[in-house]
């Protein structure tokens, strides 16, 4: 450097030019010491050279020092607690408040995670001293969860919030949240707030032109959804989705030998009681296993939807069945809204999910992820819904009453094939954990950074 800044040329070897040139340029040769003499014969003297402005251009303190400091705000930035916000359903019967609350309990670890809740969520006693941990609980937000037609957002308590916060804003989003024009309003409200606005979209088939112009148009704003088709849906209409699958919390049960605990074969089911669940077939399924000497039981986890006709109408079909054919020792219905782990520990008590559903307009079912969290095998009808599961579950041809019974007879009366759908629920496990979800999340705000190469 002193050379090269008094403007003198230089011969250097490869070690001594190691970390400021690689190849001779005018004014500097590198070669090896026994090139030395040659280079001499062959240099022009009377050539003027200007090392020093080569110099000053790439290794003048201040324009290193600058260079330095971005990198090092940089690799901060990575390493520091990031706040993060998340509006979303909360403390609700909601398979997205579910999913937030894994999702907060992976930031809360790391990170200052505040929720932006809606206003009427109720805390049942498990989940309650859960919130307790978590730096805040906004309720800025009113959820009409009866006839989705009233509800709101306080978007000024909520820019109010997030005034100078460089966070990282999550919106979770269904169409029966609230209406598309209130989110546009509040993603123009604070998507200046924020370092990285992610919305995160849980039924991607959303027609709304202004929605879409919108998205389209603030390329910025950092679009999420749960499969394959809802994003390809998204990028027909100009706007990159990001497929982030449902991620699921780790299983602790010990499946690994199911069949040979006892005799009986034990279907489980998890969902809430709609009609295109296929609930009732599959106890019918049941039903005709056991009229043909099949030692099996069926243990449905289905929430009953209190203000829903629909629910209790099936709810009372089911019951009425139940009762008609003498099958409570055989069929155990829970409607309760239960947490999410004793969920998976009662599922874990199973030795296969059947999942029966009917094509719907559901853009996704986070039951299905949900119930690989039991690391046993897990069945599926082949409808669209379970289109990103499909490849690890086995899949039925329909929610037939004997399609369900050739299903779980085949994996009941045979090892191998039952041991193959185990280990497809493990793999599924690895893959799509709600750690690596998380983080998925991080990563979309380290990718609004532009790293400064270092020469």
């Amino acid at each position: 450097f002193d050379f090269m800044a008094a403007s003198l040329p230089i011969i250097v070897t490869p070690i001594g030019a190691r970390g400021i040139i690689k190849h001779s340029i005018p004014g500097i040769i590198v070669a090896q010491k026994h090139e030395f003499l040659d280079a001499l014969k062959q240099w022009d003297f009377t050539q003027s050279v200007h090392t020093d402005k080569i110099a000053r251009q790439n290794f003048d303190f201040a324009a290193i020092s600058k260079n330095l400091g971005k990198y090092l705000s940089l690799t901060q930035q990575k390493n520091k607690k990031q706040t993060i916000f998340m509006l979303t359903s909360w403390n609700i019967a909601c398979g997205i408040a579910d999913h937030s609350r894994q999702l907060a309990e992976q930031f809360w670890q790391q990170h200052n995670i505040s929720i932006i809740a809606n206003d009427n969520h109720y805390l049942y006693a498990a989940e309650m001293t859960k919130d307790i941990k978590y730096t805040n609980v906004y309720k800025a937000w009113h959820y009409d969860n009866i006839h989705y037609q009233n509800s709101s957002v306080d978007i000024d308590s909520i820019v109010a919030i997030t005034k100078n916060s460089h966070a990282l804003f999550i919106i979770h989003y269904h169409p029966a949240f609230f209406s598309v024009k209130i989110l546009v309003q509040l993603l123009q409200a604070i998507k200046k707030q924020v370092t990285t606005l992610v919305l995160t979209l849980h039924n991607a088939n959303i027609d709304d032109q202004t929605l879409l112009d919108y998205l389209a148009h603030n390329k910025q704003i950092k679009v999420v959804t749960h499969n394959l088709q809802d994003s390809h849906y998204l990028n027909t209409k100009n706007i990159k989705a990001d497929t982030f699958f449902l991620g699921i919390p780790d299983s602790k049960a010990n499946t690994e030998n199911k069949q040979t605990q006892d005799n009986t074969f034990i279907v489980g089911g998890f969902g809430f009681l709609r009609k295109h669940k296929g609930i009732l077939n599959t106890i019918k399924a049941i039903h005709s296993l056991t009229q043909n000497n099949k030692n099996s039981e069926y243990r449905g986890l289905h929430t009953l939807i209190a203000d829903s006709t629909e629910s209790q109408h099936l709810l009372k079909e089911c019951n009425d069945y139940i009762k008609q054919h003498q099958l409570e020792k055989t069929i155990k219905l829970t409607t309760d809204y239960l947490p999410t782990q004793n969920i998976i520990d009662q599922l874990s008590a199973c030795d296969i999910i059947v999942l029966a559903y009917d094509d719907s307009d559901e853009g996704s079912s986070a039951a299905a992820s949900m119930a690989f969290s039991a690391g046993i095998p897990v069945c599926v009808t082949d409808t669209h819904i379970f289109n990103h599961v499909k490849p690890y579950a086995c899949v039925i041809e329909d929610n037939k009453k004997q399609s369900l019974c050739d299903t779980i007879n085949t994996l009941n009366n045979n090892p191998e094939i039952y041991r193959h759908y185990l280990q497809q629920s493990k793999d599924y496990q690895a893959q799509y954990s709600i750690n690596k979800t998380a983080e998925n999340y991080l990563k979309l705000t380290r990718d609004n950074h532009n790293e400064i190469p270092i020469q």
